[in-house]
């Protein structure tokens, strides 16, 4: 079998996605949980339990059991333990998992190249809609703001004209 090597260089992208403003569950068991979604066919999956464990020097395994719609499957990603370049540096697990296992079935490089695009295509998604609402609110909040200060600044400056003009009455 003809194992891809890009596999960690085209992934990680959706890792970083998926580690940016998602579940408490962590980077890799998202990542797991946003590929098993993705090769099941559906985002609507019930997790029932979830565990991940790491071998220090290893491996880290991420173990899933759902629920989809009448039926219900387990999946398992495992990520490499790489060693750092730098004799300073810990190493760390790899961003993206060597082996995913679905149903008991290992799931073939391609098939989960072809996932872990569709998982990158949907975490962009929903990154931008995050951002467009966060800078809606971000604006909203402004434009609050301003209304005030002009709100303030016109009441000062009323306040001054008054002055000015009890001055000039003087």
């Amino acid at each position: 079998m003809r194992r891809y090597r890009l596999l960690p260089v085209v992934i990680p992208t959706c890792l970083l996605l998926t580690s940016c403003g998602r579940g408490p569950d962590g980077p890799y068991m998202d990542y797991c949980k946003t590929i098993t979604a993705k090769l099941v066919g559906g985002n609507n999956l019930e997790w029932t339990s979830s565990k991940q464990t790491a071998v220090e020097g290893d491996e880290l395994t991420v173990n899933l059991a759902y629920k989809a719609g009448n039926g219900a499957g387990t999946a398992s990603c495992h990520y490499e333990y790489v060693e750092s370049q730098d004799p300073t540096e810990e190493g760390d697990f790899d961003s993206a998992p060597h082996k995913v296992v679905l149903n008991n079935r290992e799931i073939g490089q391609q098939e989960l190249l072809k996932a872990a695009r569709d998982a990158t295509v949907q975490v962009i998604r929903e990154s931008a809609q995050q951002a467009s609402e966060t800078a809606r609110h971000v604006a909203h909040d402004a434009a609050d703001k301003a209304r005030d200060v002009a709100h303030s600044a016109a009441g000062k400056v009323r306040d001054a004209a008054d002055d000015v003009q009890k001055a000039l009455e003087k």
